[in-house]
């Protein structure tokens, strides 16, 4: 047997506390003896909130950790998780894109749109081949189409034509992305989701945001999009509406700042390469995840 196979059959086995224990204990693990990342992450958080200062943002980020372990060791217990989708009866009415991110256990809520509306997302799949095949074969499942590697805006566009809600991920460092205030500092971020808004006026945007309420117990909440006032000019409403992006994460992170996912170098510009002066191509496909 596979041992993937295997540590996947034990999961689904095991109780949801035992793996919520489980998960507590890889999380302190990591904080103590483990650290991969831990002072990116330690520079992120106290950087854009310095309030979790005093413990170095330990309490914040050990909780991180256990959400994002807990959230993958749930998804061999699909059966036993309690998911709330707030807000699907305006996505069914009207496709368009969505704001999606890394809040709360993003692959759970992601399942548990593509079970509410017709859904697709921009996504980057695992590298490793059995995760990958663990991991696209419960999006297959769940009615997820997969925009990977050579999908572009148009391919977008014409699913949310066809009825398809498609979900951006705008919450890490795009290189090739439009510098917008995040926390106050700049950061490189994808201008897709605010190119796909403008292609019809008519489109409705929305944001999806996913939380955890407890072990096994989820919540996503689909709303409309926020959009900025607009004034015409085409480069400078991609810029503005991608600004609105970066504020909705902002405000939702403040909310609940242990269910971001700190570990990403979402600051950081590439050495010798400076930020974009106008907003992609179309054609040009955004960041995934």
């Amino acid at each position: 047997m596979d041992p993937a196979d295997g540590f996947r059959r034990i999961c689904a086995a095991l109780p949801i506390p035992v793996l919520d224990a489980g998960a507590w204990l890889l999380a302190w693990l990591w904080w103590w003896l483990i650290p991969i990342r831990r002072r990116e992450a330690q520079q992120n958080l106290l950087s854009a909130l310095p309030e979790h200062a005093a413990d170095g943002g330990r309490r914040v980020l050990c909780r991180m950790m256990h959400d994002i372990l807990l959230s993958y060791l749930e998804l061999c217990r699909w059966d036993r998780l309690h998911v709330g989708v707030q807000g699907g009866e305006g996505l069914r009415a009207q496709a368009g894109p969505v704001l999606f991110g890394h809040l709360g256990a993003w692959d759970v809520g992601l399942l548990a749109i593509g079970d509410t509306v017709p859904t697709a997302c921009f996504l980057r799949p695992p590298a490793d081949p059995r995760a990958r095949r663990f991991i696209t074969g419960l999006r297959d499942q769940h009615d997820v189409v997969r925009l990977e590697a050579g999908a572009s805006l148009k391919d977008a566009d014409a699913l949310i034509k066809g009825g398809r809600s498609v979900l951006f991920v705008q919450d890490q460092r795009f290189n090739r992305g439009l510098e917008v205030e995040f926390f106050g500092r700049p950061a490189l971020t994808s201008a897709a989701f605010a190119v796909c808004v403008l292609k019809d006026p008519a489109r409705r945007a929305w944001t999806a945001a996913t939380w955890r309420e407890g072990p096994a117990r989820h919540c996503v909440r689909i709303d409309p999009f926020p959009l900025p006032p607009l004034t015409g000019d085409r480069q400078e409403d991609v810029r503005r509406i991608t600004q609105a992006t970066a504020r909705w994460y902002e405000d939702r992170i403040r909310e609940r700042p242990h269910g971001w996912l700190w570990l990403h170098r979402r600051w950081h510009l590439p050495p010798g390469q400076p930020p974009a002066k106008k907003p992609p191509d179309s054609s040009v496909a955004p960041g995934k995840t």
